[in-house]
């Protein structure tokens, strides 16, 4: 994965490639889940190796249209060119799907999980990177608080 600087460079590469064909494009932000729990009861030697669990799961998903950058200490940022929505909003449970395949194969003391958002735009639409990264944040963070509120009504 790469790290923020490399990221910004080739999208900015790949945007103007994009720009001349009007292609769509994709941006994914990824919060892992439990993190926290898993630092404050394992350890951060585990919290780190949860991370790059996370982004093995990432790395192993991209296709040649896609990059990923390790954003922050939990979160990743994925850019892609996509032929449809329809890709787009599917990539999130392609990877759901990588954690679980791994949880099952592997004998963690952690399940991983993540919260995820994910916004399209047409590649003439794309001004600033930064913007996209917001609404995609913005995106993940609602469906997290979503997923809170549905977990405190089943309690």
């Amino acid at each position: 994965l790469y790290n923020r600087a490399g990221f910004y460079h080739n999208v900015k590469k790949l945007l103007k490639r994009m720009k001349k064909e009007d292609k769509l494009a994709f941006i994914l932000f990824m919060d892992i889940d439990g993190l926290k729990p898993v630092n404050d009861t394992l350890g951060h030697e585990m919290g780190d190796w949860l991370i790059r669990e996370m982004a093995e799961v990432v790395r192993m998903n991209l296709t040649d249209n896609q990059m990923a950058m390790r954003y922050g200490g939990d979160e990743f940022v994925i850019f892609g060119i996509t032929d449809s929505e329809e890709e787009a909003y599917g990539f999130p449970e392609k990877l759901r799907e990588s954690m679980r395949d791994r949880n099952m194969s592997n004998d963690n003391l952690f399940e991983l999980k993540a919260s995820m958002g994910v916004s399209t735009y047409r590649a003439q639409e794309i001004t600033s990177l930064d913007a996209l990264i917001e609404e995609a944040d913005k995106k993940m963070y609602e469906e997290k608080r979503i997923r809170k509120a549905n977990a405190q009504r089943s309690q």
